[in-house]
């Protein structure tokens, strides 16, 4: 009982580092204004695969040629957001296009449209945040179940142990002798 206890107990420990260090790796970079955003195409194949989350600084708005950014399209109720390479500057704007892609974007992309520049990517983990609360609740309950688990398992086995402990100390007791 007690090695099921020592189990349980490091196994709600790992669950728990694992997911907090998880958790940090998406909240962390925010404070330094490198925002998370979910790919959905594969038009940066093979660098930014479908379905990874990429990593845009948010503060490093002076791009170049070359440059992997995020831009903004659409209109305030209907925002998208792409991750396109700056293939050229033209008259009107940044011309980009995805590494995947055989032709450059139909439109121009102006600076105040920019969100920022690509740092880096976590391939696949946006197939996971895609259905955000699901993740969310399924990490929380696993969380919650293995450290309950271990608490009862400890108990119980603290409990046993006490027990046997009662057994030994009843076993040891010397009988009085009778006249």
């Amino acid at each position: 009982m007690k090695l099921l206890s020592k189990i349980f107990s490091l196994l709600g420990l790992t669950v728990s580092v694992i997911v907090l260090i998880v958790a940090a790796a998406f909240i962390v970079p925010k404070f330094v204004g490198i925002m998370p955003y979910i790919v959905e195409s594969g038009s940066m194949e093979p660098q930014i695969h479908t379905g990874a989350v990429a990593f845009i600084d948010t503060h490093d708005k002076n791009v170049a040629v070359g440059d992997v950014v995020t831009y903004q399209i659409g209109e305030t109720g209907s925002k998208k957001y792409v991750t396109h390479r700056i293939v050229k500057e033209g008259p009107d704007g940044y011309v980009t296009k995805g590494d995947a892609n055989e032709v450059e974007d139909a439109n121009s992309v102006k600076q105040e449209q920019i969100v920022g520049t690509y740092r880096y990517s976590i391939p696949y983990a946006g197939r996971l945040f895609a259905q955000k609360s699901k993740v969310t609740f399924v990490a929380i309950f696993w969380v919650i179940l293995l450290n309950a688990m271990s608490m009862v398992v400890s108990a119980l086995a603290g409990k046993a142990e006490k027990e046997e402990q009662e057994e030994k100390q009843e076993r040891r007791e010397p009988v009085p002798a009778s006249d």
